[in-house]
């Protein structure tokens, strides 16, 4: 049976993301039904659906839903499924439902597709990061983002004023904003990461939520009763990191912000070479404003030390993700 050495550390803790405009206009938006059908294809571009590296791309089976409404207009027209056609280029083919009569239509798009989506910003949530009933996500190995990817991962993208006889080429943005853990071993022998916790209590860390439309920012209402304070990273097949070395681990969580004196806790659990179970926990109270921004990381460095021995936190700068 594994020991349990448990640790409450004071964490001073600074980082900085990168800034996007995190705030928009609530419309009340309404849609068509749809009247023809046309073939029709977009590309979109900036994915998250699957990982070569650090990099993301698509990946066959991926789907889109497709809206569209007359440039400056917000009756929406439901263009449902587009499927990926070529991974390389970002190329979607489906049928467009209601002809093109206008000079120019705005284009809103969305990843992954779902059947029940009729009406852009409402009626319909996407998760970010793990559900209620799922509350965790899992990373395989040391150093790998590859989970940063899929479905759990919404994208929303928008382009306005695209002439009717154009393809509309489309930026796609990251929905979820994500935490970038550099875990450092300051002790004298080997540790092995099994998990880590970032809690934010009052806010809605992860779980499913509303994404509004909007063509430069990402807007959220939480689903009632169905987010998290605490996102929880599971680590399968870790590695072991060297007295003084780190290894990496990545956390998808839904953008926020904090007011003034809110505390955020930290835990890493790890085992050493006998299996051994220590928990680390670190404690910050941080300026109002910090927090995560969608399509962005932020990296936080955390000392895992088993010793009972003052914590020093280094400061780490984000980067953005794209």
């Amino acid at each position: 049976m594994k020991k349990m050495k448990k640790f409450i550390l004071s964490l001073g803790l600074i980082a900085v993301a990168f800034s996007l405009t995190n705030c928009s206009k609530n419309d009340d938006l309404t849609t068509t039904k749809p009247t023809t059908s046309t073939p029709f294809e977009l590309f979109a571009s900036v994915t998250r659906t699957s990982n070569e590296g650090l990099n993301t791309v698509w990946k066959d089976g991926d789907d889109l839903t497709v809206f569209h409404a007359e440039n400056g207009t917000k009756t929406f027209v439901n263009n449902g499924q587009f499927i990926l056609d070529d991974a390389s280029t970002g190329h979607f083919s489906g049928t467009l439902a209601g002809e093109l009569t206008a000079e120019s239509y705005d284009w809103y798009v969305t990843y992954p597709h779902y059947n029940g989506f009729t009406k852009p910003g409402t009626g319909y949530y996407n998760t970010i990061g793990c559900t209620k009933d799922k509350g965790k996500q899992t990373q395989s190995g040391n150093n790998n983002s590859a989970h940063l990817c899929g479905v759990g991962l919404p994208l929303i993208g928008v382009t306005k004023g695209v002439a009717a006889g154009e393809i509309p080429a489309i930026t796609l943005k990251n929905a979820a904003s994500f935490a970038k853990f550099i875990v450092k071993n300051k002790n004298n022998e080997a540790i092995t990461v099994k998990s880590i916790e970032m809690t934010a209590e009052g806010y809605n860390v992860v779980g499913q939520f509303y994404i509004k439309f909007a063509e430069d920012v990402v807007a959220y209402n939480p689903k009632s009763n169905s987010t998290l304070s605490t996102a929880l990273l599971e680590v399968k097949s870790g590695e072991a990191i060297a007295a003084g070395e780190s290894a990496t681990f990545y956390m998808a969580v839904a953008p926020f912000a904090l007011t003034e004196s809110s505390t955020v806790s930290f835990k890493v659990v790890a085992t050493n070479a006998s299996d051994v179970e220590f928990e680390c926990v670190k404690n910050a109270t941080c300026a109002a404003g910090w927090g995560f921004t969608a399509g962005q990381y932020k990296e936080i460095s955390f000392g895992f030390e088993i010793l009972d021995a003052t914590i020093v936190a280094t400061t780490a700068d984000a980067t953005n993700t794209e």
